[in-house]
């Protein structure tokens, strides 16, 4: 039962996504979000939280470590080059293996909370849908809590990333277009499963862990987190609109 509601979760998620299309994706921004990063001089980047599946024939998923390794790889160093690019902060990159176990829970538990509420923003505060509601757009406030500052060392905000990247084998794109081929000759639409990509960032407060900035884009079959330049292309346009202008209100 709980499977088949992350699935369905997931689902609505990636249909939200699609609509945003392939232009720089859209964003959501906290009432103090202003005030706030008038006040910013350093940024933490947090280790991207970044898997990699390979989609086999018979459709099921499995992970990758190695394409993993890259893709975090990828869309670390594409997260700092465009922060960098645009921002004064001074930048640092949280290194996991400098922190001691209190700090390394501190982190996947707050991990595992950004996946809940990572989830709950695109579907409540991202419309259309049935799932959409104005007022959490509107009043957009989320957290992940004040234990935040305890991982965050001397930094005023915090930039977490979570991404999934679906890779497909050559048996599973062949059976795809053999169902698609079969649906078009019965007259049955076909939506082909695999190859989607989903990437969100959010910037969060240090001292106390409400998110500031989010944004989050995907696609299917236009992205491939382990190539460099791909990564790099996806994350300059999930930061296209960090930090908006002080007049503009989404």
């Amino acid at each position: 039962m709980i499977m088949i509601r992350r699935i369905k979760i997931y689902s609505i998620v990636i249909i939200c996504l699609f609509i945003f299309g392939c232009v720089s994706a859209p964003y959501k921004m906290h009432p103090g979000f202003h005030k706030k990063i008038k006040e910013v001089k350093t940024l933490v980047i947090m280790p991207p939280a970044v898997n990699v599946y390979q989609i086999t024939a018979g459709g099921l998923k499995e992970k990758m470590d190695t394409w993993t390794d890259q893709a975090r790889q990828n869309v670390l160093k594409a997260i700092e080059d465009e922060i960098n690019k645009k921002n004064d902060f001074k930048l640092t990159i949280c290194d996991i293996n400098s922190l001691d176990s209190k700090a390394l829970e501190n982190l996947e538990e707050t991990n595992a909370l950004y996946e809940a509420v990572d989830t709950a923003i695109m579907v409540h505060a991202y419309g259309p849908g049935d799932n959409y509601f104005p007022e959490k757009e509107e009043n957009f406030q989320y957290s992940l809590g004040r234990e935040v500052k305890d991982i965050s060392g001397s930094a005023d905000i915090m930039l977490f990333v979570r991404g999934i990247d679906h890779i497909t084998t050559s048996g599973r794109k062949a059976v795809m277009a053999g169902q698609i081929i079969l649906g078009a000759l019965i007259g049955v639409a076909f939506v082909p499963q695999g190859g989607v990509t989903i990437v969100s960032i959010a910037i969060v407060d240090a001292d106390t862990g409400s998110i500031l900035w989010h944004s989050a884009q995907g696609s299917s079959g236009d992205y491939d987190l382990r190539k460099e330049s791909s990564a790099t292309r996806l994350i300059k346009s999930i930061l296209g609109g960090f930090p908006p202008p002080e007049k503009d209100v989404q």
